[in-house]
């Protein structure tokens, strides 16, 4: 009888052990699950193509120059659109490259400077 008493006990503190261990082990899936979603919306993420590097347009490189580091946008326009290049554009209003004589091109498109080469 003894020896009954004793096994039920340990049977008793078998089962105690095994109900924490799956409460332990549910805990541990529960995490591992919400784990592997991340991982998955992280690498859809970066399927897409949404960690792309940040690009700067020159508009506000210019808007910078022009509010933080003092530069006038309008001398920057009159020392561009010279006199040379009013004359030729007048003979020749289409898209293309035209010289403004202080040594830079301007390429025009659509009736607007686009870049200065």
């Amino acid at each position: 009888m003894k020896k009954i008493t004793i096994l039920k006990k340990e049977l008793r503190n078998t089962n105690t052990s095994i109900e924490a261990l799956t409460y332990e082990l549910n805990q541990l899936k529960t995490k591992l699950n919400r784990l592997r979603t991340r991982q998955l919306t992280l690498q859809t993420r970066i399927n897409k193509g949404q960690n792309k590097d940040i690009h700067i347009t020159d508009h506000a490189i210019v808007q910078y120059l022009v509010r933080y580091k003092n530069f006038s946008k309008k001398e920057i326009e009159d020392f561009l659109i010279t006199r040379t290049f009013l004359d030729i554009y007048e003979v020749l209003p289409n898209d293309g490259e035209f010289p403004n004589g202080n040594g830079q091109t301007l390429v025009i498109k659509n009736g607007k400077i686009v870049t200065v080469i």
